[in-house]
C-alpha cells in the first residue's frame, strides 16, 4: 500500500512542478503578440488543474484509506 501512496504523491508533485510552471509561462506571455502562446498555456493550466484536482482526490482518498499515521507521517 505504501508503494501506491508513494506513487500518488510523486505524480502530485510532478503535477503541482508542471502547473507552477505554466502558470510563470502564462505571466511571461502577457501581450497582444504572444495571443495564441498565451491561449495555449491557458488551456494546458485548465488541464493540469484537473489533473491535479483528481491527483489530490486520490490522494486523500488512499491516505483515507491506509491509517497507518504513522506509516504515512513517514512517507510525508
Amino acid at each position: 500500500m505504501s508503494e501506491e501512496i508513494t506513487k500518488a504523491m510523486d505524480e502530485q508533485r510532478a503535477l503541482e512542478q508542471r502547473y507552477a510552471q505554466l502558470v510563470t509561462r502564462r505571466e511571461q506571455l502577457q501581450g497582444i503578440s504572444h495571443k495564441k502562446e498565451l491561449e495555449q498555456t491557458k488551456a494546458e493550466i485548465k488541464t493540469v488543474s484537473k489533473e491535479l484536482k483528481a491527483s489530490t482526490f486520490k490522494l486523500g482518498r488512499q491516505l483515507h484509506d491506509n491509517p497507518d499515521t504513522a506509516g504515512n507521517q513517514a512517507l510525508i
